[in-house]
This record gives structure tokens, C-alpha cells and sequence, in this order.
């Protein structure tokens, strides 16, 4: 049997450590998706208003000719004012 010495400190220290860098990368994650999320509400409300500007359409027509889900548009209402 390979012995060696059980030493708690370092133990406790080495799960805190685990345990911060799963939590960061957690939350790497997290950032990551709610950054997308945002960057593609921003291209659609760009493109909305666009679509709005160059071809004279209402926030509704804008919405419809980019087939925006019936849910969502409301916000993208928000966002255009």
C-alpha cells in the first residue's frame, strides 16, 4: 500500500479551487449565451429597422418579411421605439 499523509488544509483548498473554476466556467457559459442572445436581438432590430427606413414598411411588415414569431414581437416593438 503507497502510503501518504492525509492533509486537510491542502485538501480543502484544492476542492475550493475546483469548486471556483467550475463555477467560473459556469458562468463563462452563461455570459456567452446571454451575449448571444443579445447580439442577435440587436441584428434583428438593426435589420427591422432597415427593412422599415429603405423599403418604407410598418414595424408590423418589417416583422413579417423577417417571419419574427408572433411572441417575440413585442419586444422587438420595444426596442424600435
Amino acid at each position: 500500500m503507497v502510503g501518504f499523509e492525509w492533509n486537510e488544509e491542502e485538501a480543502r483548498a484544492y476542492w475550493k479551487q475546483e469548486a471556483f473554476e467550475e463555477g467560473m466556467n459556469e458562468g463563462k457559459k452563461e455570459g456567452e449565451k446571454k451575449g448571444k442572445r443579445e447580439g442577435r436581438n440587436e441584428g434583428i432590430t438593426f435589420a427591422l429597422k432597415n427593412l422599415m427606413d429603405t423599403m418604407n414598411l410598418s414595424a408590423d411588415k418589417a416583422m413579417d418579411a423577417l417571419k419574427i414569431p408572433t411572441p417575440d414581437r413585442r419586444k422587438y416593438k420595444k426596442a424600435l421605439i
